[in-house]
């Protein structure tokens, strides 16, 4: 007849005592714990391993489990004669040779309790303001592993947030200039100097300001320069523009052609741009002239400068 195989740890093994009868009157309790109840208790069950006889039951091996030395080293082999034997879990006697003993001991890891684990961190979303104060995030899942089994979750939170500057907006940047006003409907930052040079001194200045003479390539912006000149006792200003040529083909200092604001040039030996407050229009003009100035500086929004503050 087939062997009836029989393995438990020697440690906890109860002095077996004979008991003729008891293959005749040996039946499974009627019920057993369930997986949930063997985790609370922070143990694993060996269903079909028996640790003593009874005349009427048997009693199921429960066993602390989870731990490195939770692995069986020794075992017994009880056949259906009695007969018992020890064997070594090494090359000689290897756990496929018994079912049951594999069967159960593989079940064993689904009964343990499995604490979460956080995975990598995700790259920083991009900051949530194009300039000025913002926050960008980060985020991991607790699947490295994920908590199983009753296992805690993992601890801390799943998103993380920081403060990230990508520069200063351009009212607040125009404002840290001294002397400089700021315009919302064009976004152009503007200084009239009180003093006076030659169109070429005037350049000069403004690129010492960190700027340049005023490029006026719009009727918003002219309105806008207007406000701060309107009630200056001077009445021309030098703005940024040359006829390159002498024919009266004039070019902002970035090279990009004029577009006159008002009646257009005639005197070809004027090759230097004014404006002229008193009738709201550009005017060409000598430049050896003396006259106040105008610079304008860029506060435009660089995208791409994130700066976290500690």
């Amino acid at each position: 007849m087939r062997p009836l195989i029989l393995v438990f740890f020697l440690s906890t093994l109860t002095t077996i005592s004979g008991h003729s009868g008891y293959f005749r009157n040996h039946r499974r309790p009627t019920s057993r714990p369930n997986c949930d109840d063997v985790v609370s208790k922070g143990l694993c069950y060996y269903e079909d391993v028996l640790t003593s006889y009874g005349s009427d039951k048997a009693k199921h091996e429960i066993k602390t489990c989870c731990s490195e030395d939770d692995v069986a080293k020794k075992v017994i082999v009880i056949t259906k004669t009695g007969d018992k034997f020890v064997k070594l879990l090494n090359e000689l006697f290897k756990p496929l040779d018994f079912c049951d003993l594999v069967d159960k001991v593989d079940a064993c890891p689904k009964c343990c309790a499995v604490n979460g684990n956080w995975g990598e961190w995700t790259k920083f979303t991009p900051c949530s303001a194009t300039c000025g104060l913002g926050v960008k995030f980060r985020k991991r899942l607790c699947d490295s592993p994920s908590p199983s089994n009753g296992g805690a979750d993992c601890p801390g939170s799943p998103i993380e947030k920081r403060k990230c500057i990508n520069s200063k907006c351009p009212a607040e940047l125009c404002a840290s200039f001294d002397g400089y006003e700021f315009d919302s409907v064009t976004g152009c930052c503007i200084r009239v100097f009180q003093i006076q040079r030659n169109f070429f001194g005037a350049k000069k200045e403004c690129i010492r300001d960190g700027g340049r003479l005023l490029k006026l390539d719009s009727l918003k912006k002219r309105d806008f320069l207007q406000t701060l000149v309107k009630d200056n006792s001077d009445r021309s200003f030098f703005i940024g523009a040359r006829d390159i040529n002498g024919q009266d083909e004039f070019e902002h200092l970035d090279h990009t052609p004029v577009e006159w604001i008002g009646h257009l040039p005639t005197a070809s030996n004027q090759d230097c741009v004014r404006y002229d407050k008193n009738i709201r229009e550009m005017d060409e003009t000598f430049c050896s002239n003396r006259f106040k100035f105008v610079c304008e500086r860029d506060v435009s929004v660089s995208p791409g400068k994130h700066l976290i503050p500690k």
